[in-house]
């Protein structure tokens, strides 16, 4: 056997060989494009679960509001429509910065970047609006149905007192403390484990 035939053989096992690496890059390019629509899609669902709990807990409101002896104010008509248009804009521009890129695999890596970079970015800022509004809301609101009660009554009495302001506090401090950490793991289970798998297919990805 001569050079030529040696070398002949030698590019034709190379040959084959690259074939067969480019063969198992597309099929395993194609199990991360299948595992990221379907974790991409699995959180989709939520969103739309949520946005509708969201819309059943704005008519039980509304409902609530009308439904009272007390005549409707104007601030709560103000802030009840600033919570239903917030949550709406947070929902809307969630599900379109996740949906903007289309997971194929001619551009699977930078679709994969994008949607793991606003999902982290959202579930942070969920998190902290969390711990920002849970507390003011339970305190606020607390507060506001002592309030009506008292009015409802004819009361003229402070509506707290010494005492009953501390066993208040400990009690909307309590609230708000389970409140957080409950809103936390359902966010994480609702959201968490799918993210976790996009950032999964993102890094099994990169080492292709």
């Amino acid at each position: 056997m001569n050079l030529e035939e040696l070398k002949e053989i030698w590019s034709s096992h190379s040959s084959d060989l690259s074939k067969d690496q480019y063969l198992n890059h597309s099929q395993i390019q194609v199990l991360l494009e299948k595992r990221s629509q379907g974790a991409l899609s699995r959180i989709n669902r939520n969103i739309l679960i949520e946005v509708l709990a969201s819309a059943m807990l704005g008519l039980g409101l509304i409902y609530w509001l009308w439904s009272r002896k007390e005549e409707v104010s104007s601030w709560e008509i103000i802030l009840f429509s600033v919570m239903f248009m917030g949550t709406g804009i947070f929902y809307y521009y969630k599900y379109n910065a996740l949906n903007r890129n289309d997971l194929h695999s001619d551009n699977l890596l930078e679709s994969l970047e994008n949607i793991t970079r606003n999902m982290g970015m959202y579930m942070r800022v969920y998190l902290y609006a969390v711990i920002f509004l849970v507390p003011t809301l339970a305190f606020t609101g607390g507060y506001y149905g002592l309030y009506v009660r008292r009015l409802s009554s004819g009361n003229e009495d402070p509506i707290l007192s010494g005492e009953g302001w501390f066993l208040f506090g400990a009690a909307m401090l309590l609230y708000a403390i389970l409140a957080i950490f409950g809103t936390n793991w359902y966010y994480r289970r609702l959201y968490g484990r799918h993210y976790q798998e996009l950032k999964q297919c993102l890094a099994e990805l990169k080492e292709l």
